[in-house]
């Protein structure tokens, strides 16, 4: 059945359905055919709402919002709401007279003091003195361990019937916000996509599920036990990852559940972080239908002009309830000594996130032969290729990406990205599989990319007819377009184009040019990167350029030369030549 075939009851379960696996890219392509089938739904309203406050999407929520009152024109709560996202993007006028509107069609009051309530609340959120626990060395360290998106950060708002979600502050991150999330003044969260799709930090939110929550909330021994269960799945993938020795760290949140933090020595690729945090929640064994467990990344990128999905900073005040999150260890006892423990926490690289999906790929066909089941620290043998064999040294291959640019390409991209498309297995398997150490090539460079899994691994040399270039150009038109792909065969009445040919029309010199040497082929590899280095090195320097002209008009109109920062003493410097530039003394 097509899905615009779908009828309102069949499109509300396959939402419900791609809600429960966190499939929410595929819920709200349903949520928007439900709304064309009937546009005043108010389930489905309601739910897309939710849906984008909470992916911090202002701009679709107030369209949302005023479908709703629309429908509802006496409904106080649809206001409040937009009016709430208004007022966070300094809409002050817009905010009134929605105000003044809503207060006309439902005589609530508070609408109208919600306006003088936020003035208020923007007052009182001056700088102020850090409590006791807290100090600038610790707004440092929470500066540094859980960056994010350049220039933006949320904040979490609250109504009066108790809803909250997170609105965006498009302006960094600085010290006065986070002394004021760490006071209890606001509470913030941080995006978690960098512009150019990496991050810097994963997180497991394990939390009370939300059909069982309000029953956890009005019987204490149930919400223990539930948050006992909360802490147990923390522990478990806490003990997941030091088989890997990648380092996690464990929150309490404040409210439901606990987040389970790894942090990146450098910026990771978002797809390979997601992967890895995918792969890791489906081995766990604890999880239970009343407790999930959310990945983030949730997504391999985000658009230019979208932001992504957002974790609360730890250590501030969970808004709904009022209490403040804090760090625990395994045994869910609370870290009072906090810039000791954030100063100690360990990081991991891409490495060893790869080294753990290629573990359990491994481990899945291994299994699929009934073998022995090996810890991290083994061996599996098959169906890696033999110890002995050599990607590197293997002439056959070597002569092949050395005539065949595509098959080249192919296995650039399998070194490069760390994967492989449907397409892009199909040819290299028949291609390369029909090759004498075909089982063994093959294998060498899906072993090299973490989404290629256990069936299509070969189990033995292909025989019958290779793949054709024609149809290869069918296939991967993206790759083949951009090479050149254009080799002429001789002396091969009868058979079609094929990159196996290249053995058909002369034998393998002894000696192989050394562009095919392994170094030279990561070359290009190379090239782009610094490439792409220089270019945002040049969108640095004017960045850097404007605000060096923003802080010399600080400095004159100051009178002074320095000012001290959290990080050290931000300093003026002029040489012999009245050169200006800026220094930071740590």
């Amino acid at each position: 059945m097509m899905e615009q075939d779908l009828n309102i009851q069949e499109l509300t379960q396959k939402i419900e359905e791609y809600e429960r696996n966190n499939e929410f890219d595929r819920m709200i392509q349903y949520l928007n055919l439900g709304l064309q089938k009937d546009p005043t739904n108010k389930n489905f309203l309601l739910k897309i709402l939710d849906y984008y406050l909470n992916d911090a999407n202002p701009s679709r929520a107030l369209k949302t919002l005023e479908k709703l009152i629309r429908l509802e024109p006496d409904n106080s709560v649809y206001y409040k709401q937009a009016i709430t996202i208004l007022l966070e993007f300094n809409k002050i006028e817009l905010a009134k007279k929605l105000a003044k509107i809503g207060f006309s069609n439902t005589n609530d009051q508070s609408i109208v003091d919600m306006i003088k309530n936020i003035e208020n609340s923007t007052a009182n959120s001056s700088i102020t003195p850090m409590l006791e626990d807290f100090d600038k060395e610790t707004v440092t360290l929470l500066y540094s361990l859980f960056s994010g998106r350049e220039g933006v950060y949320a904040r979490q708002w609250k109504n009066t019937e108790g809803v909250t979600g997170y609105i965006p502050v498009r302006e960094p991150l600085n010290e006065k916000t986070i002394i004021n999330h760490l006071n209890g003044n606001i509470t913030i969260g941080i995006y978690q996509h960098r512009l150019d799709s990496t991050i810097n930090w994963i997180c497991f939110d394990i939390d009370i599920a939300k059909h069982v929550l309000n029953n956890a909330l009005t019987n204490n021994d149930y919400f223990k036990e539930l948050d006992n269960l909360c802490q147990d799945i923390a522990v478990e993938i806490y003990d997941e990852c030091a088989k890997f020795n990648i380092p996690v760290y464990l929150e309490n949140s404040g409210y439901k559940g606990r987040h389970c933090w790894i942090f990146a020595e450098k910026p990771i690729n978002a797809r390979i972080a997601k992967k890895f945090g995918d792969t890791l929640k489906a081995n766990l064994k604890k999880i239970i239908p009343e407790v999930s467990v959310e990945v983030f990344p949730k997504q391999n990128f985000v658009k230019p002009d979208g932001l992504g999905n957002l974790v609360k900073l730890p250590l501030g005040i969970h808004i709904a309830t009022g209490k403040r999150s804090f760090f625990v260890d395994r045994h869910g006892k609370e870290i009072k000594n906090v810039n000791d423990f954030l100063k100690k926490i360990g990081k991991t690289d891409e490495k060893r996130l790869i080294e753990y999906l290629n573990y359990y790929r491994i481990e899945t066909i291994y299994s699929e032969y009934s073998k022995k089941s090996t810890s991290p620290g083994e061996t599996i043998s098959f169906p890696q290729p033999h110890k002995s064999f050599n990607l590197e040294t293997d002439r056959s291959f070597q002569y092949i990406i050395y005539k065949c640019p595509v098959i080249k390409e192919l296995y650039n991209n399998a070194i490069k990205k760390n994967e492989l498309s449907y397409d892009e297995m199909i040819v290299i398997t028949h291609t390369l599989g029909h090759l004498e150490n075909g089982v063994e090539i093959v294998n060498s460079i899906f072993s090299k990319c973490f989404n290629v899994s256990a069936e299509k691994y070969l189990k033995s040399q292909l025989k019958g007819n290779p793949i054709s270039c024609a149809r290869i150009r069918s296939k991967i038109p993206e790759i083949t377009s951009s090479v050149n792909c254009n080799c002429q065969f001789v002396n091969t009445e009868g058979l079609y184009p094929s990159p196996v040919l290249h053995f058909n029309t002369k034998e393998i010199p002894s000696k192989l040019p050394i562009l095919i040497n392994v170094d030279m082929l990561n070359f290009q590899n190379v090239l782009d990167s610094y490439i792409s280095l220089k270019k945002q090195y040049f969108e640095i320097s004017l960045t850097l350029k404007e605000y060096e002209e923003k802080f010399e008009t600080l400095f004159k109109t100051s009178g002074v030369d320095k000012i001290n920062t959290p990080i050290g003493t931000f300093r003026r410097v002029v040489d012999e030549n009245g050169k200006i530039s800026y220094k930071i003394d740590v």
